[in-house]
């Protein structure tokens, strides 16, 4: 998530593949199980992971806003892939979309809002579905 520990870390990107969590092999298991595998940890948490093959840099995307048309709020969104990690919004609100990367949920953060946390929110394309 783009502003979460592991992003300004610096450490792991994109398409990086994740093999263990604390010693343990994460290969065949599910996100849910990898999620109770960290919300189990306790002190520092080690992963192995794979790193993705960069082709070339990208050079420093440009920052797009939005203006959203309607409320949401992911609790009550049954297609979202992890309620906890969605961000609730209102008809009006300006969004900074922080990553495009997923065809169907972007992540974004509240322009000027107290919490810079950013969270999912469905992608025009999903939404129009």
């Amino acid at each position: 998530m783009r502003g979460g520990a592991a992003d300004r870390s610096g450490l792991i990107h994109v398409g990086d593949e994740l093999r263990e969590v604390n010693g343990v092999p994460v290969d065949d298991k599910k996100p849910d199980e990898i999620i109770h595998i960290l919300s189990q940890s306790q002190g520092a948490i080690t992963f192995k992971l794979i790193p993705a093959i960069k082709e070339e840099t990208p050079s420093k995307e440009p920052k797009m806003f939005v203006k959203t048309l309607f409320d949401y709020d992911p609790a009550e969104d049954k297609a979202i892939p992890c309620k906890e990690a969605g961000l609730a919004f209102k008809r009006g609100d300006i969004l900074q979309i922080m990553s495009q990367d997923d065809a169907n949920w972007w992540q974004a953060k509240q322009d000027g809002h107290a919490n810079p946390r950013a969270g999912l929110i469905p992608s025009k394309q999903f939404q129009e579905r």
